[in-house]
């Protein structure tokens, strides 16, 4: 009777001892991966937005009615995303007027922003599925479906003086 109890005893502490240290090992995998996985995100996302910048500028020097789709898949987390226009900054003694795309998004649970500007500071863009707050100077996208998760598909497309950016459905 004594030696079936030392055995049970025995597998009852090995199997706890393993126990614990899968949990320890899972915890630390999971850990890692959800850092990386935001690691992966913002870089998504910044390669979403030097994609889209690029695309501004091309479309911009081809000339009006010269249109490209952008096809990505933004990821999860993704809360805003604005064009911002500054009018008339002081830039070593010459006032210069240039638009931005600011994308605002969550990653380990703090909100982050990234900026994303043409290489030419004279091409102009704006949306056309955008609200303009004229007082901030900024559009901004209001239905969050343009820039929750998933598959998307933005146009850019050359209006002259300007360049467009709206989302295909």
């Amino acid at each position: 009777m004594y030696k079936k109890t030392q055995s049970s005893l025995e597998f009852l502490m090995i199997f706890g001892i393993g126990f614990t240290i899968i949990l320890i090992l899972s915890g630390i995998f999971f850990t890692y991966f959800n850092e990386e996985k935001d690691t992966l995100d913002s870089k998504h996302i910044e390669n979403i937005g030097n994609e889209i910048t690029k695309n501004v500028e091309k479309i911009y020097f081809l000339g009006t009615g010269n249109r490209i789709t952008i096809n990505t898949n933004f990821p999860d987390g993704i809360e805003n995303i604005t064009i911002v226009h500054k009018n008339n900054v002081n830039v070593g003694g010459e006032l210069i007027s240039y638009d931005y795309l600011n994308v605002t998004y969550i990653i380990k649970k703090s909100v982050e922003t990234q900026m994303f500007e043409t290489k030419e500071n004279y091409i102009r863009f704006n949306c056309s599925q955008c609200t303009h707050n004229t007082i901030t100077n900024v559009s901004y996208f209001e239905d969050p479906s343009y820039f929750s998760g998933g598959n998307k598909k933005i146009r850019v497309e050359s209006k002259g003086d300007f360049v467009e950016i709206s989302f295909v459905r």
